[in-house]
């Protein structure tokens, strides 16, 4: 590609860039300087556009990367947190043994091909090696009858209760979710 196609190439791409980085990032001095310093990195950079036919896509390569740069070096904002409700750990634990004792009366419900292995591994504490030879199974069946009861006990609880969870992925909270069939209001 001659130097006055790409010329022109980025001058086209220039006046869309803004847009991609407006999406990403909401301060409109930051996206200029992005756009600009995009700009200046593609134009640097020309000797390693490999096809010309691909400029815009190299182009909006150098922007991502540009946007990662941006992140990765911005110190880490703190003044979530302060907004934030503090979470006790007794609130934590209070969810979590409402939940233990929920998954074990869920579990009670299961057949006994699936109850007994979850049993013995989750709440007995036997490795599934030691289940196998209990119950007799292999440690593929164990294994397998383990996750399948697991997987049951979950749907149960999922079909009764409304989880909300933290950016770990744990459970925070409930809320039991109302029985269509019964006549009485859920509390």
């Amino acid at each position: 590609m001659n130097q006055d196609a790409f010329d022109r190439a980025l001058v086209e791409l220039s006046a869309r860039l803004p847009a991609y980085f407006r999406r990403r990032v909401s301060d409109a001095a930051v996206v200029e300087d992005l756009t600009q310093e995009t700009l200046l990195k593609a134009f640097r950079g020309r000797g390693a556009l490999r096809e010309a036919a691909r400029i815009e896509a190299w182009v909006y390569g150098i922007a991502h990367h540009t946007l990662v740069d941006h992140y990765r070096h911005r110190p880490p904002s703190t003044t979530l947190c302060h907004h934030l409700p503090h979470e006790h750990a007794a609130d934590r634990s209070d969810v979590q043994a409402v939940l233990i004792a929920s998954a074990r009366c869920y579990l009670e419900t299961l057949p006994s091909a699936y109850r007994d292995p979850v049993y013995l591994a989750e709440y007995e504490g036997f490795a599934h090696s030691e289940v196998a030879d209990r119950l007799g199974l292999s440690l593929a069946a164990t294994k397998s009858r383990v996750r399948r009861g697991k997987i049951m006990v979950r749907e149960l609880m999922e079909a009764h209760c409304e989880f909300e969870y933290d950016v770990l992925g744990n459970i925070i909270g409930y809320q039991v979710r109302c029985d269509p069939g019964r006549s009485e209001s859920c509390k």
